[in-house]
């Protein structure tokens, strides 16, 4: 198997098999990350990639039902080279039902809805979007390559593709004192998009970037926990606000829905926690609001302290908090 980079994805995508179609990374600019550092970018030959497939069909464990593909962002390969790669995967590895990734923003640009239409029918999904922010200035300043309107612009065409797909906030990302606005401006945009699930990660600082550098000088502050933890809760009460009235720690009710939405949070570093929320989400149209569960948030003195006090306008009705389980 040819891995430049070792594995690296999601932890919801820890059962699923691994190929790599790209290494490294097209844009390899972002000042906060160094993953694919170690490889210089570069699509992978198609005869490489059936020679991968092959070893990985020859394996007893076999029976994948889904590939992640690796890569720092795999969709950046064209239309015509996508399609032949899923042929490749149904030819040797018949049990395979989707193909995933990572991917960036604008890997959607050199396809059309039609043809990202098609790429939805032969098994694309839930490709994992890392657009981190959509404030602007944060993006400008991170060096994400692109503008909170080329996010809108760019998902809406898997909106229209009917390929769903996966949104990222990275909390922490703009410092001290500058949480409110990646928040807010966040939510904004995610609620002008339709993805399956919103990951809301953690900013992890790693001494090799540049990111790290201007820390050391103090040309950049961290956020606070606190300023992290409200930074969290702003986003989910934009999607909450979609919802019907419940207690969203009821999970296990949630889980029974339909086509659920998720909100993930996960911290990166020495210490991870990893909590997720299947939720489903109604027509944008109809009255809702939402209760948020004090409990479901494992923290309720905290998050009354914080939080319950100035409740966002965000979504498409009120939003109420209650300490009821």
């Amino acid at each position: 198997m040819h891995f430049s980079s070792g594995i690296n994805r999601p932890p919801y995508e820890a059962y699923d098999a691994f190929l790599q179609i790209t290494s490294g990374c097209s844009h390899r600019k972002c000042v906060f990350c160094s993953f694919y550092n170690d490889a210089k970018f570069r699509i992978s030959p198609l005869e490489e990639v059936e020679e991968d497939i092959k070893e990985m069909a020859s394996s007893p464990y076999k029976n994948y039902d889904r590939i992640y593909l690796q890569g720092a962002d795999p969709f950046i390969a064209s239309y015509d080279y996508l399609m032949k790669v899923a042929d490749m995967i149904y030819k040797y590895l018949p049990n395979v039902k989707s193909i995933g990734g990572y991917a960036r923003i604008d890997n959607l640009r050199n396809k059309s809805v039609s043809q990202l239409r098609t790429l939805a029918k032969r098994g694309f999904k839930n490709f994992y979007f890392g657009n981190e922010s959509g404030d602007d200035f944060i993006l400008k300043r991170m060096n994400k390559g692109y503008k909170a309107e080329d996010v809108i612009k760019n998902l809406r065409k898997l909106d229209e593709a009917g390929m769903p797909y996966i949104m990222n906030f990275l909390g922490g990302l703009g410092g001290h004192n500058y949480g409110d606005s990646h928040a807010v401006k966040s939510a904004e945009v995610i609620n002008q998009l339709n993805p399956v699930m919103v990951y809301a990660s953690e900013l992890t600082l790693f001494p090799e970037t540049p990111l790290s550098e201007e820390l050391n000088t103090g040309k950049f502050e961290e956020a606070t926990e606190e300023e992290r933890y409200k930074e969290q809760i702003i986003p989910a009460y934009s999607y909450f606000a979609r919802l019907p009235p419940m207690y969203l720690g009821r999970v296990r009710a949630a889980r029974r829905m339909a086509s659920p939405m998720r909100f993930c949070s996960r911290r990166t570093g020495t210490a991870t926690r990893h909590r997720c929320i299947p939720i489903r989400v109604p027509p944008m149209s109809s009255p809702a609001c939402a209760r948020i569960s004090s409990t479901a948030t494992g923290a309720s003195k905290f998050f009354h302290a914080v939080v319950a006090k100035e409740p966002p306008a965000l979504g498409c009705g009120r939003t109420q908090t209650s300490s009821s389980p």
